[in-house]
C-alpha cells in the first residue's frame, strides 16, 4: 500500500458549547466554544492522525471558515490536498443542556458547489491516485453535486486500480 487518501466533499468546522438551560425566547450564555475539523474523510483521516499514521486529507474548502478548517488540521499535523470552491465551509452546532445533560446537534447542508468545482475534485483525485493506495470518501454531498458523485470515484479508483493488470 502506497498511501492512505480521505475525501471529504462536504467538511464541516464542528462547533460545540454548553449552557445552563434551554428555553426558548431566552439569551442562553454558551460557555466558550470549541471548534473541530469535521466531515466524513476528514474524521478518518484525524483517526488515522491519532493512531499514529498518516493520511492524505483531501477536501473541498472556501471562504473564510475553509481557511479555520485548514488552521484545525494544520494544528492536528495533517498532510492537506485543498480543493478551492466559491460557497464557505459549513458550520455545524452542538449544544449540551448542563441542566440534563441532553445534546442537541444543528447539522448545516454546506455550500452550492458548481459543477466545474465538483469535476475539479474528481480531476484532482485521478491525478493523485495510485495504484495501491487506499482511499476513504465519505460523508455528505453538497448542494449541487450530483447523486452519483460517489460512483464517478468509484470508477476512477477502479481504473487506477486496474491499471497495473
Amino acid at each position: 500500500m502506497n498511501k492512505i487518501i480521505t475525501l471529504t466533499i462536504n467538511p464541516a468546522i464542528d462547533k460545540s458549547t454548553a449552557v445552563a438551560g434551554i428555553k426558548p425566547h431566552s439569551k442562553l450564555r454558551c460557555d466558550v466554544p470549541i471548534y473541530e475539523a469535521g466531515g466524513g474523510g476528514i474524521n478518518v483521516s484525524r483517526v488515522f492522525n491519532e493512531l499514529g499514521g498518516k493520511s492524505l486529507c483531501m477536501y473541498l474548502a472556501g471562504g473564510p471558515t475553509g481557511t479555520h478548517l485548514k488552521n484545525l488540521l494544520v494544528d492536528l499535523d495533517i498532510l492537506q490536498q485543498i480543493i478551492p470552491i466559491q460557497g464557505w465551509v459549513r458550520e455545524n452546532l452542538a449544544v449540551t443542556d448542563t441542566m440534563n445533560n441532553q445534546q442537541y446537534r444543528f447539522g448545516m447542508p454546506g455550500p452550492l458547489v458548481a459543477e466545474s468545482e465538483w469535476q475539479n475534485a474528481l480531476g484532482k483525485l485521478e491525478a493523485i491516485l495510485l495504484d495501491g493506495d487506499l482511499l476513504v470518501a465519505s460523508g455528505s454531498l453538497c448542494p449541487g453535486m450530483p447523486i452519483d458523485f460517489y460512483a464517478k470515484v468509484s470508477a476512477i479508483t477502479k481504473k487506477k486500480m486496474s491499471s497495473s493488470f
